[in-house]
C-alpha cells in the first residue's frame, strides 16, 4: 500500500446514515462550516475506496501529489458519501456498474460534459470550448487577461467533484492567479505558486483547503495569466460518480 492508504487506515470502518458538519473543506463560500447528509458505507466500501485513491495518487511518482490527496481524503470519502446518498449504490470501483460508484481524476473532456455540466449548454467546456470536446489543457493566454477554465456548470445530482490543486507541465508556467465561484459566490483570488519548485520537474501548486463541489452544485474557475504564452494547467480534481456515467466518449 502508498502512502495514501497508510495515512489514512484509521478512517476505514462502517459509517451510518447521518448529518455531519464539514469544516475542513470549502463547500460554500463565506461559511465556516456546511452540515450536509451523508449516506451510510460499509467497511468493505470504504477500504476499497481507499485502495483505489491510493492507487491513483501514486505516491511513489509524485509524493507532493500523494500528500496533498491524503490530506484530502476525509473530504472525498465525505464526497463519495454525498452521492451514494442519491445514488444509494455502493462503491464498487473497477468491478461497478450501472449505478455503483466509481473514482477519476478529472479529465479536460469532462468539463462541460454530461457529468459535470448536467444542464448540457454548449459553451461550458475547458475555456469555454464546446462541451466534452476539449480533448487538452493546452491554451494559449495573455497576460492580464483572466480565462473561465471551467465556465460556470451545473454538477449531475449523482456525481460530486473535489478539486485539490493544479500542476502545469510548460517550461515557464504562465497562471498565478485562480478564483473558484460557488453557487454564484466567489471566493477570493488564491495564488498558484507553480513557479515555487519542491526539487522534482513538476511543479505542483496546492489549494488551501480541497474544494468540494456537492451534487447539483454550481462552480466556476477562473485563472488569471502574468506573462502571455501557453499553458497547460492541469486540474487535480477528483470525480466520484456512477460506473455507468464514465464512458470514453
Amino acid at each position: 500500500m502508498g502512502l495514501v492508504y497508510n495515512e489514512n487506515e484509521d478512517l476505514v470502518k462502517a459509517y451510518p446514515d447521518e448529518q455531519i458538519s464539514v469544516e475542513d473543506a470549502l463547500i460554500t463560500v463565506g461559511q465556516e462550516a456546511v452540515e450536509v447528509g451523508v449516506a451510510a458505507v460499509s467497511e468493505k466500501e470504504v477500504r476499497s475506496f481507499l485502495q483505489k485513491v491510493d492507487l491513483m495518487a501514486h505516491s511513489k511518482q509524485n509524493e507532493g501529489i500523494a500528500i496533498a490527496v491524503s490530506d484530502a481524503f476525509q473530504t472525498l470519502l465525505t464526497a463519495m458519501r454525498m452521492v451514494k446518498k442519491e445514488t444509494k449504490q455502493a462503491f464498487r470501483g473497477i468491478k461497478g456498474s450501472g449505478a455503483n460508484l466509481d473514482v477519476v481524476f478529472v479529465r479536460p473532456e469532462d468539463v462541460g460534459g454530461t457529468i459535470m455540466s448536467s444542464g448540457g449548454t454548449s459553451a461550458t467546456g475547458l475555456y469555454a470550448g464546446t462541451g466534452a470536446t476539449v480533448f487538452a489543457w493546452l491554451k494559449t493566454c495573455v497576460a492580464g487577461t483572466s480565462l473561465s477554465m471551467v465556465p460556470s456548470q451545473v454538477m449531475k445530482e449523482e456525481a460530486a467533484c473535489v478539486h485539490i490543486g493544479a500542476i502545469d507541465t510548460v517550461e515557464v508556467p504562465k497562471i498565478n492567479r485562480i478564483k473558484f465561484t460557488l453557487a454564484g459566490t466567489p471566493t477570493p483570488s488564491q495564488h498558484v505558486h507553480l513557479n515555487i519548485k519542491d526539487g522534482s520537474d513538476l511543479p505542483f501548486a496546492r489549494w488551501e483547503m480541497p474544494v468540494l463541489v456537492p451534487p447539483e452544485g454550481t462552480q466556476q474557475i477562473q485563472v488569471d495569466p502574468y506573462i502571455s504564452g501557453d499553458t497547460k494547467l492541469e486540474l487535480i480534481s477528483i470525480l466520484i460518480a456512477k460506473a455507468e456515467d464514465l464512458t470514453l466518449t
